[in-house]
């Protein structure tokens, strides 16, 4: 569906937002005005509060400031955009498979990443948009498919990015020891089908 919709929009930006999220009135005012401000920024994102089943306004997501530039290597020690509160230029993407289908859950996580690799980022230190929390979403029962997908994915960055191992050795480190975690929590969750990949 996203695919579809990215290679059918014809506007200058994009930017994405499913059904039981919510933006803030100004969201769209003040994610537009920070990236045209520079015309070297490819990608805008902001802070984000949950939303309780019962509808009432939860934690807040960032609660230090976070990083703006090229924010690649901060993306592969941990990942953390939050979807609905990302605008992006329009020109920056290619027709086709954006998204890639073959990830059943980080296809915003690879996606995302990509990009920050050959733009400028920047962070709007406001919240302007609200995510409700799933207790059975998809990302909550298929959890053990983020070690997974992600090792995958680094994989295939190491085959497209010359030295990308020694350059981001630090981040990767990083990064294995959270891979590493989360494939255990997998396995304590009874997930038995899964190896540690050390």
């Amino acid at each position: 569906g996203r695919n579809f919709g990215i290679n059918f929009c014809q506007a200058k930006y994009i930017t994405f937002l499913d059904t039981d999220d919510i933006w803030d009135p100004h969201y769209l005012e003040e994610t537009i005005s920070s990236i045209e401000k520079d015309a070297e920024l490819g990608m805008v994102y902001s802070n984000i509060k949950f939303i309780k089943s019962n509808g009432d306004i939860d934690k807040i997501l960032f609660r230090t400031e976070m990083p703006s530039g090229n924010i690649f290597r901060d993306l592969i020690r941990g990942y953390f955009l939050p979807m609905p509160a990302i605008l992006i230029r329009r020109e920056l993407l290619n027709e086709g498979e954006v998204f890639k289908k073959k990830y059943e859950v980080i296809e915003d996580l690879e996606f995302f990443t990509r990009l920050s690799y050959s733009t400028q980022v920047f962070y709007i230190d406001k919240v302007l948009a609200y995510v409700r929390k799933h207790p059975k979403s998809l990302t909550a029962n298929k959890f053990f498919k983020f070690p997974l997908e992600t090792r995958d994915f680094i994989e295939c960055l190491k085959t497209e990015i010359i030295n990308f191992e020694v350059d981001y050795k630090r981040e990767l480190d990083y990064l294995e020891i959270t891979l590493n975690y989360q494939f255990a929590q997998a396995k304590w969750m009874n997930h038995e089908n899964l190896s540690l990949i050390h």
